[in-house]
């Protein structure tokens, strides 16, 4: 057996499906062979579904089948930043749910080549959108038979294609349409039953139910697995799908039975002798909801419904099991107490007078029976949110709670997705990720504060970042080297206290400058005005850096010791120069004017701004000079700053929604899942074998080498890289880079004659983590030490560098100097000898601008690593 998944079960209970290996491996093969790679040929797949959720099975096999790449992330950031993580990643390939579908447009995923529609049916204007422009198929397939069983392409041609249509069975899939055991003809309807190496087993420890549904079919002459799926044979043989035999709800996007929660709960009091569960809406609320009704006979009431004391007693029993019992997506949001459960003539559950026991329950009294509070009281602003969210809902908000859950209300994550874009529109601010966090109405009211075009979202880092500046900004004002009075005081960031400090031993350590050519079109003063302008609208650019050791008093601010502090000023102020050169000039001034400005801001240790502008004149041809120090920007703050001042200058700057600021990263960066002292301990253990020998003592200092050259070159890989990936999985290792840094690790170790073992950095982006990070313009990247033994056999070294790594992601923002002082790294020498960082793969090796072109920087990168790999 390859694995045993769970799905629901007509007698109440969960069905665990055997599939075996020979299936799995067969209908991976046969998914490779239907669902071709992306145009590039690579394949880069989004892990989107659970683990629960059999296309979870799809989504890594399917990939590692193609020698493709899976892509995971953490469920908010995948469902609340979807087109941007694609985007981020490249992604070519996805496998979505439709109800996903209809809130992501296709024309926010242009990286997708390739997407399936799966797990419930496929409404037709989602198919419409998902048409364009991509390879698109409509999938369907049973746990039962291996994920995916029939497949219809309705994307990358023009086609008349209905979305009711699941299409015709993979080559290792045999299907039969069946009434009464008998095959029907074309175009009839029946039961879908499948057959082929693909079915599976049957159930675990049920051999009724396994031989109820897996069986031999004399008129099909195969041993055939009977899906319960409803369908219609077309006349060019593909499926059109027309509903379920049994009719199984979807929750939250995952097939469930109702029977299966009214089991869970048919004997939750002594009292209760039925259960029965339905979906259902009613006028004031017209979300649909699970609503589980209970039987009491025993309690004497008159009425169908019951609504006395023995009643709440019954639902509180009810309420208790199913959470003890049931997941989050399957517990009722209303538990509904009868004196029967009416049935027809037939025997069956009858569905009408259960509606109107729902509907005229009073359900804010009824529910104030199982809280502890007293009516809620709501600010203006809770009362506005309410408003939009009972909108939302098709309710009023006098029916919410502070303790209402947000699952009771049908309120699941997918509606979270859509919410949160409707707040976009009438103002708000929030993103999806701190959506999916609230379990009750009072975290939803708590993620907001006012309906700005800023912050809206008063959450605990505000609330962190206001105690800061309070505690601050009087003993900062007081200081001499503070002259303006206007401006907010943070704390630096961890990565921010280590380029700061470096370069009062090298003035020109870590500033980088970007060269372009101007057009002729270009009026300067103009730009100058743009480029003020891009500073006054983001905070990174009005940032000042002050000693905390000028300051006379020291707060205690809860950010723990710091070496510098973050003055946000309310002004900007741009540090513009234009100078007149000869031709052949331009490298020898551009490297005295790099320095001057390098030197100016160590001199007065980074209180201003630490960026500026110089444009050459030369005969006709102009060139800008943007120098910039790393405290204040990473790789793609660059590109944001020059994309802004383009777009300011061209007037568009109001075309796209205004950024995040640094502000936001600020306080999430402090409340971390580590202590300081908890990184001391990793670290100390982690580090014990690569601790240094070296003397440090002033005499015997070597003399530092200022003799730097600026070297690039471009090296392409030996082999492919789905070989390294393969590779990788054979080492059991998390991904390839783990073997590309094992290499550069044995490369350094061996120039630099280290006694097999090495400890190198690592620069790793923070942007991916959460949504609101994704544009701000700031420093967002942690500089992380990678030991790594270079003795043993290459699988040996891999493999115990890539546990190590695991280990120390969750202390990737150890404090630099704590880790100097546990390797003994002498203060002469750079903490690591070599950095190593992985760029996302771009195609254009350049951005293209319409004002100006980007020329290559001639002057070189000042670090104080000797080795620098990117």
């Amino acid at each position: 057996m390859a694995y045993l998944i769970w799905t629901s079960g007509t007698t109440g209970l969960p069905e665990g499906v055997q599939v075996q290996h020979s299936a799995a491996a067969t209908a991976m093969k046969s998914l490779r062979e239907s669902i071709p790679v992306s145009r590039s040929g690579a394949v880069c797949c989004l892990q989107f579904s659970q683990p629960t959720f059999d296309v979870f099975v799809q989504d890594l096999f399917y990939t590692w089948d193609l020698r493709g790449t899976v892509i995971a992330a953490p469920k908010d950031v995948m469902l609340g930043s979807f087109p941007d993580l694609a985007y981020a990643t490249n992604a070519t390939h996805a496998h979505l749910t439709p109800a996903f579908a209809t809130i992501v447009a296709r024309a926010h995923c242009k990286t997708l080549d390739v997407v399936t529609m799966i797990g419930e049916a496929l409404p037709q204007p989602v198919a419409n959108d998902w048409s364009q422009n991509i390879l698109a198929y409509n999938t369907y397939g049973p746990s039962e038979a291996n994920v995916v069983s029939t497949v219809k392409q309705f994307g990358g041609f023009k086609n008349l294609f209905k979305s009711t249509n699941v299409g015709l069975p993979l080559p290792s899939v045999g299907f039969f349409v069946l009434n009464n055991e008998r095959v029907v003809m074309r175009h009839g309807l029946g039961e879908l039953a499948l057959s082929g190496p693909q079915v599976a087993r049957g159930y675990w420890k049920d051999l009724a139910k396994t031989e109820e549904k897996f069986h031999w079919n004399e008129s099909c002459g195969a041993h055939i697995y009977m899906t319960g799926e409803i369908v219609r044979r077309l006349h060019d043989g593909s499926l059109e799908f027309v509903g379920r035999r049994d009719d199984p709800m979807k929750i939250n996007g995952m097939r469930v039975e109702l029977s299966e929660i009214s089991f869970a709960l048919s004997h939750c009091h002594p009292d209760t002798e039925q259960a029965a569960t339905m979906l259902m809406a009613r006028p004031d609320r017209p979300m649909k909801v699970l609503v589980t009704f209970l039987s009491t006979p025993s309690t004497p009431a008159q009425d169908l419904l019951i609504t006395n004391d023995c009643a709440v007693e019954v639902a509180k029993a009810a309420m208790a099991v199913s959470k003890a019992n049931l997941p989050e997506h399957m517990i009722p949001s209303v538990f509904v107490v009868l004196n029967r459960i009416p049935v027809t003539a037939f025997t069956k559950i009858d569905r009408k007078p259960l509606s109107s026991a729902y509907e005229a329950l009073d359900l804010v009294s009824w529910k104030s029976n199982f809280t502890f509070t007293q009516d809620s009281v709501w600010t203006e602003e809770e009362e506005r949110i309410l408003e939009h969210f009972a909108t939302f809902l098709g309710t009023e908000s006098k029916n919410f709670r502070s303790n209402s859950r947000l699952a009771t209300l049908g309120f699941d994550s997918i509606a979270a997705v859509r919410f949160t874009a409707r707040l976009k529109t009438t103002g708000y601010k929030v993103s999806a990720a701190h959506m999916l966090h609230c379990q009750t109405v009072a975290d939803l009211c708590n993620l907001f504060n006012k309906p700005a075009s800023n912050s809206t979202c008063l959450d605990s880092s505000s609330r962190i970042l206001d105690e800061f500046h309070r505690q601050w900004f009087s003993k900062v004002a007081e200081t001499a080297l503070v002259d303006v009075k206007a401006f907010s005081v943070c704390p630096t960031l961890p990565l921010q206290k280590n380029l700061l400090s470096e370069p009062f031993r090298n003035y020109e350590y870590y500033w980088s400058n970007h060269f372009f050519d101007l057009s002729d079109s270009i009026d300067l003063e103009l730009l100058k005005t743009a480029s003020c302008q891009v500073a006054q609208n983001t905070e990174a650019l009005r940032i000042g850096f002050l000693p905390t050791a000028s300051v006379s008093a020291k707060a205690n601010s809860g950010f723990g010791a710091s070496t510098f502090l973050q003055l946000i000023h309310e002004k900007p102020s741009v540090d513009w120069s234009v100078v007149k050169i000869k031709n052949e000039d331009l490298a020898t001034s551009a490297k005295t004017y790099a320095q001057q400005i390098a030197l100016k801001h160590q001199s007065s240790a980074f209180i201003s701004y630490p960026w500026a502008v110089v444009v050459f004149e030369r005969d006709d041809v102009r060139t800008m000079m943007l120098s910039i120090h790393h405290a204040i920007h990473d790789g793609p703050s660059l590109k944001f700053i020059i994309d802004d001042i383009q777009a300011a200058y061209t007037s568009q700057e109001n075309l796209r929604s205004p950024r995040h600021q640094i502000q936001e990263a600020i306080a999430p960066s402090f409340m971390r899942t580590t202590s300081p002292q908890e990184d001391m301990a990793f670290w100390k253990n982690t580090l014990k074998d690569f601790v240094s020998e070296v003397d440090d003592s002033v005499e015997n200092r070597a003399p530092e080498n200022k003799s730097r050259t600026y070297n690039t070159a471009s090296i392409p890989l030996s082999v492919p890289i789905f070989k390294l990936q393969s590779t990788a999985q054979e080492f059991n290792c998390s991904s390839a880079n783990s073997i590309l840094r094992a290499a550069w690790a044995c490369i350094v170790s061996e120039f630099l004659e280290t006694d097999q073992k090495i400890v190198i950095g690592e620069v790793l982006s923070k942007r991916l983590a959460s949504s609101s990070l994704e544009d701000i313009i700031s420093s967002l990247v942690s500089l992380t030490p990678v030991p790594i033994f270079t003795s043993g056999t290459a699988r040996e070294i891999v493999s115990k560098h890539d546990s190590m790594n695991i280990a120390a992601y969750n202390h990737r923002d150890a404090n630099p100097g704590m880790l100097r002082k546990l390797i003994r790294r002498p203060k002469s020498q750079p903490l690591y000898p070599a950095v190593l960082v992985f760029h996302p793969h771009n195609t254009e090796s350049e951005h293209k601008y319409e004002l100006w072109n980007e020329i290559k920087d001639f002057l070189g990168l000042n670090f104080e690593r000797d080795l620098r790999s990117m």
